[in-house]
Parts: structure tokens; C-alpha cells; sequence
């Protein structure tokens, strides 16, 4: 039986590993060395936030409601949607 990690394990696993990479990046003196880490850095930063992103969208839709305007409009009399006094 597979048991996938809490999704905040794997992000403060990701948050550490970016961590270390940049603590590497900092003392690193070969320009090829540093290019492949700051290449490694950007594309995890890049994973966390696409995956931020999603989890907006996915969130925003959940909580979304539907506008007034893509409402079903009953057909009947102009203006009879006003409200009377």
C-alpha cells in the first residue's frame, strides 16, 4: 500500500532543497557549477509556483458563483425584472 506524504511535507522538502542550493550557489567560484544550480533553483521555484497557482484556481472555483449576467434570465415583459415599490 502506497502512503503519499501530506502536500506540506513535500513543500517544505522542496522549500529545503531550495535552501541548500542556494547556500551552495552562494559559495560556488565555477561559473558551469553555478549556471546548473541557479538553472536548478529556477526550475523548482518554477514547479512551486505552478503548482500555487493551481491550487488558487482549483480553490477559486470551488468558492466561485456564477455572475448575474451568465444567470438563465426568465423571458417575459422589459423591465420586468426591476423590483416594484
Amino acid at each position: 500500500m502506497d502512503i503519499e506524504p501530506h502536500p506540506q511535507i513535500g513543500e517544505l522538502m522542496l522549500d529545503a532543497r531550495v535552501k541548500i542550493l542556494c547556500e551552495q550557489a552562494s559559495n560556488e567560484h565555477d561559473p558551469d557549477k553555478l549556471a546548473e544550480l541557479t538553472k536548478e533553483i529556477n526550475d523548482l521555484l518554477e514547479q512551486k509556483r505552478k503548482r500555487m497557482t493551481d491550487e488558487l484556481f482549483a480553490d477559486a472555483k470551488i468558492h466561485a458563483r456564477p455572475s448575474p449576467r451568465h444567470t438563465k434570465q426568465k423571458r417575459g415583459k422589459p423591465g420586468s425584472d426591476l423590483p416594484r415599490f
